[in-house]
């Protein structure tokens, strides 16, 4: 069973955004799942058989619009799971952006949905250009 229920709204407060999701599945009958090692997704150490995310994304534009400021936030609930994503994007013209982004992953232990990438939080610049 999955679900995404979930709200976007535009806050009185400046031109502030958020949207937040909560992402959920369920596997019936957990229990019976035979396990067949570290392959299995469906099992982990602790028999958990739920995976429950909630996604929470906040922006603000500022300078005309012509900056735009953006955070989002990922938290694995049963895992204590933790992404953040800033991004910052000014627009120099119409059609030049100049674009600061990064990632910060942080795990709590070997069950975590994102384990495997613990190591990969990155920060980046780029240029968007279209003509």
């Amino acid at each position: 069973i999955s679900w995404v229920p979930g709200f976007d709204m535009d806050l009185p407060v400046h031109n502030v955004n958020v949207n937040v999701q909560e992402i959920g599945t369920y596997i019936l009958h957990g229990s019976s799942i035979e396990d067949n090692g570290s392959s299995d997704v469906d099992n982990d150490s602790k028999n958990c058989h739920s995976n429950n995310k909630l996604a929470v994304d906040i922006s603000d534009t500022f300078l005309h619009e012509n900056l735009k400021v953006d955070v989002m936030t990922i938290w694995g609930i049963e895992r204590s799971d933790l992404i953040i994503i800033p991004k910052v994007t000014y627009t120099v013209k119409t059609g030049m952006d100049l674009i600061a982004s990064g990632m910060y992953i942080w795990c709590d232990n070997e069950d975590s949905e994102f384990y495997a990438w613990r190591h990969n939080s990155f920060a980046q610049f780029g240029v968007k250009y279209v003509f």
